[in-house]
């Protein structure tokens, strides 16, 4: 199996070394480039046609659900994994209403990260995907009519 090639983008310089450092262990990821904005982030996926974007959503200027949204509209768009502070139900859903194929909360990065990625370029349904489905629904406890029972809807 070929490398998978993976753009970086967050505006921190330390993060982006220690990411790169850590996911080029593995001889099946390749860097193909780093951003620090989600601008340049647009950009270099038109240059570099990375395989996969790993994405900050916090940055300056455009963020990373613009840059996202962005990338995303284009033909043979890569696979977008936002990186979040924190992953909650509202991050994952803005980050799905944007285009992103996940999100994921940095701290978890170094846990689950190559196993999403490998996931996605594989075209497997990340687990967090489908448990954020699940959560989609919403449990009626009262009857949406005078008759009939509780559903989910």
């Amino acid at each position: 199996m070929s490398q998978i090639r993976v753009l970086l983008v967050d505006d921190s310089d330390d993060f982006l070394d220690v990411v790169s450092e850590w996911l080029t262990a593995d001889p099946g990821i390749q860097i193909a480039g780093t951003a620090h904005t989600g601008c340049e982030a647009v950009t270099r996926v038109e240059e570099l046609k990375p395989d996969v974007v790993l994405m900050d959503v916090t940055m300056p200027g455009m963020n990373g659900f613009e840059a996202t949204r962005s990338i995303k509209s284009k033909p043979d768009s890569p696979l977008v994994v936002l990186l979040a502070f924190h992953d909650s139900e509202t991050a994952r859903h803005a980050a799905w209403a944007a285009g992103a194929d996940d999100l994921m909360a940095k701290a978890n990065v170094t846990a689950g990260l190559l196993t999403l990625v490998r996931d996605l370029v594989a075209g497997r349904q990340p687990v967090a995907q489908v448990t954020g489905e699940k959560k989609r629904s919403i449990r009626v406890s009262k009857p949406l009519t005078k008759q009939g029972p509780s559903r989910e809807i």
